[in-house]
């Protein structure tokens, strides 16, 4: 095959090669390097990799890219020298320190003469921003996780850590997670509201909840930030439960649209038309993943997926998990909406789950690329000389004028240590396995003090160990006064409330 041309943002060429069609390992050759790796450093684990039909495979020995080819051309080369990679960091890097090292970014390793010896990418940081697991190819043996000082010797001990903005020429089919996405690994932001992805059924560009047993109309946006262009990319379209951690057993398959997208540009792949039936939750999350193939070191694929089913780390998979509710006036009819938490990662951790209530004006949503004439519509009833007095209102009542409880049953929470924390609305377990998890259910109701144009924010975040890993947002608009009801079912209102915290959690 030809050869791309890779550069620096100094225009500065990178050198690179494709050993591998010379000559590769048997699969014997293989399987006793990969043995002999593994026996050499207890603890390291071998790397997974999950095909988009779900089938996995063993990333093992080869000779088709080294550790310096994973990191900043994944998968697809051999970078040649210690020197390709100090011009790559400086001009693409930016060093970091904790607390500020994320997921995703650089560990370059360096030995007792300073010479550049190995890179890899972070796979996981504890809470004071330390890195304590790295993923990297090893020469040319397989491709691991470790902990950031447990590999050869040779590599040596001196290590540091760099922002990376990625190689010009590779190819970059990109989905935005947020307005605050730069590309990398683990963004800055909410992960879970890409503009980028929505359901519009008059063709428009912005977002409309999707409605069972009605044809919804998908989108994708994608963008081409590098100098080669893309050709028939696929963009695959999925729902899933409204989950914080989502496994990729569980995206359910929608459709696929072809897109192409030249150098510098941005094409919308769609409509996909869906009909979700009686199976699909009131309230699901729509993910997406544009890719130009599946295997996971092919030179001939322009920017493989790297990490699939992964949102946070791979910039061409994005997910919008938002839904708008209209808030009627009826405190005896609660708003019920649904959550699971579960454990996506490989290993045992603990989940914690926080749930944040924020006031909003309707005209703060355009950032969230919701339709709100949409939303105008269920409002249309209002009288519009409302407004002053509801902005009025709000600027002077501190308090909220829903109340949000959680329930929090079944055996995920009540015997594996769950516990509740009133204090800011925080959910915790204890360590639970890959896919354990509960539902939970978030309980809106309207107060007395409740208006007609009054809009909240729930953000329900998701954190499993000190990552992260998915979240839900509900935006709850009341379209009702409250309705006065007599004081005695005011009274037993509040009686089997207090029965629910007692006995249900």
């Amino acid at each position: 095959m030809s050869h791309r041309t890779l550069t620096t943002l100094a225009s500065v060429v990178v050198s690179h090669s494709h050993p591998e069609q010379g000559w590769e390992w048997t699969p014997a050759e293989k399987a006793s390097k990969q043995a002999d790796t593994l026996a050499s450093y207890p603890g390291i684990q071998p790397v997974q990799y999950v095909h988009l039909d779900h089938t996995s495979e063993e990333l093992l020995p080869t000779r088709r890219y080294n550790c310096w080819g994973f990191t900043f051309n994944p998968r697809q080369c051999w970078i040649n020298s210690g020197n390709d990679v100090q011009n790559i960091l400086n001009a693409n890097g930016t060093q970091v320190f904790s607390p500020n090292i994320r997921i995703g970014d650089v560990i370059c390793y360096r030995n007792s003469s300073n010479t550049i010896t190995h890179t890899g990418r972070v796979w996981s940081v504890d809470a004071s921003g330390q890195a304590t697991l790295i993923q990297s190819k090893w020469g040319n043996v397989g491709e691991y996780l470790h902990p950031p000082l447990t590999v050869p010797t040779s590599y040596g001990t001196n290590v540091s850590y760099w922002h990376v903005t990625p190689l010009t020429g590779k190819g970059d089919a990109w989905i935005e997670d947020n307005g605050a996405d730069d590309r990398l690994p683990y963004p800055p932001g909410t992960r879970w509201l890409s503009p980028d992805l929505w359901c519009n059924n008059s063709g428009g560009t912005t977002h409309q909840d999707p409605v069972r047993g009605f044809s919804n109309q998908l989108y994708v946006r994608l963008h081409n930030p590098d100098t080669l262009p893309i050709s028939n990319a696929t963009v695959r379209f999925y729902w899933a439960d409204p989950n914080g951690g989502i496994p990729h057993t569980d995206w359910h398959d929608i459709g696929t649209a072809s897109v192409s997208v030249p150098p510098g540009g941005t094409a919308i792949a769609g409509p996909v038309t869906w009909m979700p039936d009686s199976s699909v939750p009131e309230h699901s999350c729509l993910l997406a993943i544009a890719d130009t193939g599946d295997s996971p070191f092919a030179a001939t694929t322009l920017d493989p997926i790297v990490w699939p089913y992964d949102m946070a780390r791979d910039n061409n998979i994005v997910q919008r998990n938002i839904s708008v509710i209209a808030l009627k006036g009826s405190f005896l009819k609660p708003i019920h909406l649904p959550f699971i938490a579960l454990n996506p990662l490989p290993d045992k951790q603990p989940i914690e789950v926080r749930v944040d209530l924020t006031p909003v004006d309707l005209r703060d949503l355009g950032v969230l690329n919701l339709d709100l004439p949409t939303i105008s519509l269920s409002l249309n009833e209002m009288d519009r000389r409302l407004q002053p007095q509801i902005r009025q209102l709000r600027q002077i009542r501190p308090r909220p004028a829903i109340a949000l409880d959680v329930e929090a049953g079944g055996d995920f929470w009540q015997f594996r240590g769950g516990r509740i924390s009133t204090r800011g609305m925080i959910l915790a377990t204890t360590p639970v396995s890959f896919g354990q998890g509960g539902r939970l259910n978030l309980i809106v109701t309207p107060t007395r003090t409740l208006c007609p144009g009054q809009t909240y924010r729930i953000d329900i975040e998701q954190r499993v160990g000190d990552q992260v890993t998915g979240g839900m947002t509900y935006i709850i608009f009341a379209v009702e006064k409250v309705i006065a009801w007599p004081w005695w079912i005011v009274i037993w209102q509040a009686f089997i409330s207090w029965l629910k915290s007692v006995f249900i959690r």
